[in-house]
């Protein structure tokens, strides 16, 4: 089984929402319902299941095409600290 590496779903999640989006439009194109994103969002759900991360992954860099990989590096130089 593939393990995820640690991302900060709080923080994209966020930039989502501060686009304009709903947490009910992410959930829909993510493949949840709302109140699964919501825990994401807060905090409750630390890990989401490898589909749910890679969605999020997906509709980040769909709506930020200039600033997903240089947050994506960014994560992963803090886990190397």
């Amino acid at each position: 089984m593939a393990v995820m590496k640690t991302h900060n779903w709080q923080l994209l999640i966020s930039e989502l929402l501060d686009s304009g989006m709903t947490q009910q439009s992410i959930a829909e194109f993510v493949g949840i319902k709302q109140p699964s994103l919501r825990s994401i969002w807060i905090g409750n759900t630390k890990n989401p299941a490898h589909p749910v991360g890679e969605k999020i992954i997906e509709l980040h860099k769909i709506t930020f095409p200039d600033l997903s990989d240089q947050h994506l590096f960014a994560q992963r130089a803090q886990q190397v600290v």
